[in-house]
């Protein structure tokens, strides 16, 4: 059987010859920084949050029509429903050959051309060893945006399929980064971003490929271009994030909308329960400022506690008085 490079991206001893430059240091970097202030991003209702997953996952599948130049509706389809599939968070997820093949299984469901097959008994190998070697370093040995880099490029050089193995390497790369806490591909297409850039992604396949079958490869040129998607996609999310940026006006207009169309008394589990996308601690929050203003009554204590609306009457306006009649 070839001996194929996979066995090395992944192997200990040859990560250890390999040296990350301080340009990709400050690329992982600006991403942790990225990563941390997307975890203060909302959206304001559960409605527009599944909007904009249904619309990142109609651009993907366009976006890999377009590079891997096919036209099968079946197949578009297919790549929609599972990419919705595969950014849905799972931490116990482990990369096994199986998952691959049932992609592109899936992907070519009903479709004029079959999947579900390795082009040969050796490429099985090959899967088999990659899923095997990064799930034995990615985040341990190596950084895991790093380690999900060298598979995403080992699986280009392996060409496991003999059609749709761009798009599985790109279903692959969503469920790997969802998997490491990277979900902001869930609204913004990654495929999308590849594809405007495809000059790069195959100059940094090609110079990062040479040298793959003997070990010899660098994976630098391609680190760096994986990266600088990653710091896209952020930044895309963040333009998203800054168009939504009244969401918690929004949302305080939602509670205080539905405090006002409440029954005389209620609770604040009521009211919450009313606004799925409103989160219970901004609730209290509301409340307890509009029990401050005089505007909400509390009945009683704990998180069952009865609320009540005050009724307030306008200021009285004081009578002005002419500065010039008083002397």
């Amino acid at each position: 059987m070839k001996e194929w490079a996979v066995m090395k991206s992944f192997e200990k001893s040859w990560l250890d010859g390999r040296q990350v430059s301080l340009a990709i240091a400050g690329q992982l970097r600006r991403i942790g920084e990225m990563q941390g202030q997307a975890e203060y991003y909302e959206f304001p209702t559960i409605h527009m949050e599944e909007t904009s997953r249904s619309i990142a996952a109609e651009e993907a599948s366009a976006a890999t029509e377009r590079l891997e130049k096919f036209s099968d509706s079946n197949e578009t389809r297919n790549y929609r429903r599972l990419r919705l599939e595969v950014q849905e968070y799972s931490p116990r997820f482990t990369l096994t050959s199986g998952e691959v093949l049932r992609l592109h299984k899936e992907l070519f469901q009903d479709s004029v051309r079959s999947g579900g097959s390795f082009k040969e008994e050796m490429t099985r190998e090959a899967v088999k060893h990659l899923c095997t070697g990064y799930n034995s370093v990615c985040g341990y040995e190596m950084d895991a945006l790093l380690s999900i880099g060298a598979f995403f490029l080992d699986f280009h050089c392996i060409q496991p399929f003999l059609e749709g193995n761009v798009r599985v390497a790109d279903l692959l790369a969503i469920r790997l980064l969802t998997s490491q806490g990277y979900s902001m591909n869930r609204f913004v297409s990654l495929e999308k971003h590849i594809e405007a850039t495809r000059r790069d992604y195959y100059d940094a396949i090609q110079m990062s490929s040479l040298g793959w079958n003997e070990g010899a490869h660098d994976l630098t040129f391609w680190w760096s271009y994986w990266l600088t998607i990653i710091e896209s996609l952020y930044d895309e999310f963040a333009k998203q994030a800054l168009a939504l940026q009244v969401r918690r006006g929004i949302k305080t207009s939602l509670v205080l909308a539905a405090i006002t169309d409440a029954k005389q008394e209620f609770t604040i589990r009521e009211i919450q329960q009313s606004l799925p996308g409103v989160g219970i601690e901004l609730v209290r929050k509301i409340f307890k400022a509009e029990q401050i203003a005089g505007k909400l009554k509390c009945l009683g204590r704990g998180p069952n506690a009865v609320w009540k609306r005050i009724k307030t009457r306008p200021a009285r306006r004081k009578k002005a008085i002419c500065l010039e009649c008083k002397e």
